[in-house]
């Protein structure tokens, strides 16, 4: 097996509406097995939720 492809695309997110909407979406650790998505934000942006799809293309 080949180490995949991930594409993540963000469906959702909730941040307060005193905010600036700050998001960022990454994809790291990639393996045959799995990886991790990682969800972030800075300055004073507060994030009550967030929601994303993904893929693997080459798995």
């Amino acid at each position: 097996m080949t180490i995949p492809v991930v594409q993540l695309g963000i469906t959702s997110f909730d941040i307060d509406q005193r905010d600036s909407a700050r998001l960022t979406i990454n994809v790291t650790q990639i393996s045959e097995a799995g990886f991790t998505a990682v969800i972030s934000t800075w300055a004073s942006t507060r994030v009550y939720a967030a929601g994303f799809n993904w893929f693997a293309i080459g798995a």
